[in-house]
């Protein structure tokens, strides 16, 4: 045998051998990625989403590679996640409305999922009854963004417009939710 010979398999039963250390090292063989799995009942999520998930309604937030992320879920789908910032749009407040029809073809059931800009420190709902509903705003993620659901089966409770309002008080934006909850056109 060859010097050079000898050389090119003392090297590749050196990288073998290192190749397969970290196999053999106790506890390698159970060895598992980890997991960031929670099942839904067990975990830490708050009040407000957790009144959503029962109606079957809600949002999931997650991190991607550079942001934020979010998903809208309702009883009828889940969305694509996307940037919390591209989902917001620019706007203070952006809602994402589902109803569902009643018996009679109206409205019968509303939910409510609503992203609230960094700035953001108080969001209410005006409902059809002219009550005001202060919502709970929940920080979530990295980004500052604000997120909360509302979820109404009574007419009287469905929200008409929704405001939110900077630290000092002074309403950034308001949206008509009219449209948003409107019962479905009967198409002929």
């Amino acid at each position: 045998m060859t010097k050079r010979w000898i050389a090119a398999v003392a090297g590749a039963v050196v990288v073998a051998a290192g190749a397969m250390v970290p196999f053999l090292l106790p506890g390698s063989a159970g060895a598992r990625g980890r997991s960031d799995i929670v099942a839904l009942n067990a975990a830490p999520i708050p009040p407000p989403f957790k009144d959503g998930i029962a109606s079957r309604a809600g949002l999931v937030i997650g991190h991607g590679r550079a942001a934020d992320m979010v998903a809208f879920f309702t009883a009828h789908g889940f969305t694509n996640f996307r940037d919390v910032a591209d989902a917001a749009q620019g706007d203070e407040l952006t809602i994402g409305a589902s109803i569902q029809p009643d018996a009679h073809g109206d409205t019968g059931h509303v939910q409510l999922l609503g992203i609230a800009a960094p700035d953001v420190a108080r969001a209410t709902l005006e409902l059809r009854s002219g009550a005001m509903l202060d919502v709970e705003l929940v920080k979530a993620g990295s980004a500052g963004y604000s997120f909360f659901t509302y979820v109404s089966d009574d007419p009287v409770t469905f929200p008409t417009v929704a405001h939110v309002f900077d630290p000092a008080g002074a309403e950034r934006q308001r949206e008509d939710l009219a449209s948003a909850i409107a019962p479905p056109k009967n198409v002929s």
